[in-house]
């Protein structure tokens, strides 16, 4: 379960953080990263303005990149779901950076499954998708359509081959301009309207990443016209995608029922 954490948790908190950020070194921008991660005193302020939370039994992580990955740093999603069984975790969703992971889920999950009936465990669910990134052809509908077919439930856009992405961290002139989600009018474009549409129909998690918080509120409501129910945003603490506090609320605020 999720649970409201205080003060006296904050030495544990500090931990976790600043463990994420070391085994993330490389992926998060050089000129962000430093030791520590993040101060004693800047976490007290974070948790001043804020309200932290942690897991329990029967949490779910919907973001984790498991190996073979280029950004998985330290184990395989079978180790993944073998941590995740053992700490009675109800479901993790594996996010590749570069292929569809709905296949290698139920692979997976068959492995997961024995490993808890030899253990007298609950096996955690192994949830899969596809990240919208040039290797699976972008703003591609059939990968979605693939990947709901096979089993997934998430559907990641752009990440490093994002426009946005590509600008804020400098890579365009070397790598090209990158995927764009807007037009020149700012609408979305048409590719995304049919993803956006394919999401709907299969039922699936829109899990929006790499996008400016222009960007984001766009695609978020477009998403929810074309009858998208459920939708994450993704690093809203990362350097590139970091939003402040008055607009998560104005994203929490999202009306949802349309």
């Amino acid at each position: 379960m999720i649970k409201k954490l205080s003060s006296k948790d904050s030495s544990i908190i500090h931990e976790v953080i600043n463990k994420a950020a070391r085994a993330y070194r490389g992926v998060i921008p050089e000129d962000c990263y430093h030791e520590p991660y993040m101060q004693e005193q800047e976490l007290r302020r974070e948790m001043a303005s804020m309200t932290f939370f942690g897991w329990g039994q029967g949490a779910i992580d919907t973001h984790y990149h498991g190996a073979p990955c280029p950004t998985a740093i330290r184990r395989s999603e079978i180790e993944y779901g073998i941590r995740a069984t053992e700490v009675g975790m109800q479901a993790i969703a594996n996010k590749g950076m570069t292929t569809s992971t709905a296949r290698s889920a139920v692979i997976a999950q068959e492995m997961i499954d024995y490993w808890a009936r030899e253990h007298n465990k609950k096996p955690c669910k192994i949830i899969g998708g596809v990240t919208l990134c040039y290797s699976v052809g972008g703003l591609n509908v059939e990968a979605v359509i693939n990947a709901a077919q096979l089993g997934g439930k998430f559907v990641w856009t752009p990440t490093l081959d994002s426009s946005h992405n590509r600008i804020i961290q400098g890579t365009a002139e070397k790598l090209g301009h990158g995927i764009d989600v807007l037009d020149e009018n700012d609408e979305v474009v048409p590719e995304l309207k049919e993803i956006f549409k394919a999401i709907a129909e299969y039922d699936l998690v829109l899990s929006i990443c790499h996008q400016s918080t222009k960007e984001r509120l766009i695609m978020v409501d477009a998403a929810r016209e074309l009858g998208v129910k459920r939708i994450v945003l993704v690093h809203v603490f990362q350097p590139v995608t970091k939003l402040d506090i008055e607009q998560m609320k104005m994203f929490i605020a999202v009306d949802m029922s349309r």
